[in-house]
């Protein structure tokens, strides 16, 4: 099983998933300046991103994972408005030994239902954001893949 490594987080790499190289990460519409990889499994239609950027000044003091989590819910929900956007709300959770903020959604896409689930890590100044979007009607692959790779998620020091 390969690894992952974005800043502080590592992981292990679940099959059916593998790290996207240059060509698959361009068919991705990523904006910003976070630093990021995406992991895919086509087969089982399973696509998980996590970026990571650091917080400076005021918002490194003032924003906290649960802050950012529902920040990121409102532009998931006002981009996706139009695809029939259907919040199943916020939860907690540790991913390594970290607390995590989330939230799950579903939407349509090109007539299909997907479901979503992103969460929120904030260490020191780095924040991380993990998202999953996998097809609603092949959850039950997905997730247990979902779930594994969280499990195997450490930060570094």
């Amino acid at each position: 099983m390969s690894e992952f490594r974005l800043h502080q987080m590592t992981g292990k790499v679940p099959e059916p998933l593998h790290i996207m190289d240059a060509e698959e990460r361009k068919t991705l519409p990523v904006t910003g300046d976070a630093e990021w990889i995406g992991l895919s499994a086509p087969e089982i239609h399973l696509l998980v991103t996590a970026g990571m950027k650091q917080l400076n000044g005021f918002a490194n003091l003032a924003l906290n994972a649960r802050d950012i989590a529902k920040e990121t819910e409102k532009n998931i929900r006002r981009g996706l408005q139009a695809a029939g956007y259907a919040a199943a709300g916020f939860s907690e959770r540790v991913i390594g030994d970290q607390k995590a903020e989330g939230f799950r959604y579903t939407y349509t896409a090109q007539g299909i239902a997907v479901t979503g689930e992103t969460w929120v890590v904030k260490t020191g100044r780095d924040l991380y954001e993990l998202h999953f979007y996998g097809r609603t009607e092949t959850l039950d692959e997905c997730l247990p893949v979902w779930e594994k790779l969280l499990a195997s998620v450490h930060w570094q020091e």
